[in-house]
């Protein structure tokens, strides 16, 4: 082998070539420092049942800052523990209910890595990171440091109750945050099924789906004259189909609905698929047999109290907007949900 150094002149400039030894030395990653310091055991163990807890291990891969070591580690432990729950990818991104976590940058515009985080954050609000071990290294050329970066493990705590809920879930194929609001005195107001609204009383309703799906709203009031709210170009509204994780208000997000003077029952039937509802597409007035021969033809959606009320911006010229709190779960690929009030 041969040491030192060598030197090749040029017409205009010299140039040194350096091949010292050590220069090929092979690059070594150094602990600099360990929290704990010692391995925990748990790392390998692997996932564990007992105690009314699922307990799932999760390591990170090398990033340049703790905070995404420690994302990637959740991350890692929940895909482990998705497979051990025995679902499938798109059925646990509906129930931890990423949608309403990550704002106008839905799940079918992000990578893997991406997709992965944003289901972690959203999954430990109900499953806790019961351990953690953070490792800072550095790469070593010989004696010269090339660079620094973090490596995380973290031990989850998953309650039993979270595991047989995400399985009952597993088959739903859709669905979509809802609410219906009236426009209260200090910010809109939840509607109840047998609430009253006056005339005159200014009313929206919040939808966000889960998935891409077409959307159908229909009002009808105590006389049977059944209107289409959603899709309505009369009303500005956006046009089928809806993005999944959209924000979404009937009829815009300029304005409210009111109130006119037929007082009595009114009823608001929400369609939703993931493919068109024929019957509906042209249908922007409808008999309320015609209404009632649809429906005969829909699945029926399950209303359900969301883990994390979805906070969303209100329609413009209306007060704060309240949370979010329920969700409709469908097993089929279309469903049907109705919600009332009494107009007086």
């Amino acid at each position: 082998m041969r040491y030192g150094c060598r030197m090749r002149w040029t017409k205009y400039f010299s140039v040194l070539l350096v091949a010292c030894a050590g220069s090929n030395a092979a690059i070594v990653e150094k602990e600099l420092e360990a929290r704990p310091k010692l391995r925990p055991q748990w790392l390998d163990q692997g996932l564990k049942k007992n105690d009314g807890f699922v307990w799932v291990a999760g390591q990170s891969k090398a990033t340049a800052s703790e905070q995404e070591a420690r994302d990637g580690a959740l991350a890692a432990a929940t895909m482990e523990f998705v497979k051990f729950a025995g679902v499938e990818v798109e059925a646990f991104d509906r129930s931890v209910e990423t949608y309403s976590q990550v704002g106008d940058k839905t799940l079918q515009t992000m990578d893997a890595e991406q997709r992965a985080t944003v289901r972690a954050k959203a999954f430990v609000k109900n499953a806790a990171p019961d351990q953690w071990y953070v490792r800072k290294m550095a790469k070593m050329r010989g004696e010269k440091q090339e660079g620094e970066h973090y490596l995380a493990a973290v031990l989850l705590k998953v309650p039993d109750s979270e595991l047989e809920r995400i399985q009952k879930e597993k088959t739903t194929k859709l669905s979509v945050d809802l609410a219906l609001y009236r426009q209260g005195r200090d910010k809109l107001e939840v509607v109840s099924d047998g609430d009253v609204l006056k005339s005159g009383e200014s009313y929206a309703l919040f939808v966000q789906p889960s998935d891409g799906c077409f959307l159908y709203v229909y009002q009808t009031d105590a006389a049977g004259a059944t209107f289409r709210l959603f899709p309505n170009p009369e009303f500005k509204t956006e046009a089928n189909p809806i993005a999944g994780g959209k924000d979404l208000w009937v009829p815009n997000a300029e304005h409210l609905l009111t109130l006119d003077e037929t007082t009595g029952k009114e009823r608001i039937h929400v369609f939703a698929a993931l493919e068109k509802i024929p019957e509906l597409e042209n249908a922007v007035k409808l008999e309320d047999k015609q209404l009632s021969s649809v429906i005969k033809t829909m699945g029926v959606a399950g209303l359900s109290d969301k883990r994390s009320p979805h906070k969303a911006e209100p329609p413009k010229g209306a007060t704060a907007v309240a949370d979010v709190k329920k969700k409709l779960l469908s097993h089929g690929a279309a469903f049907v949900y109705e919600t009332w009030f009494y107009h007086r």
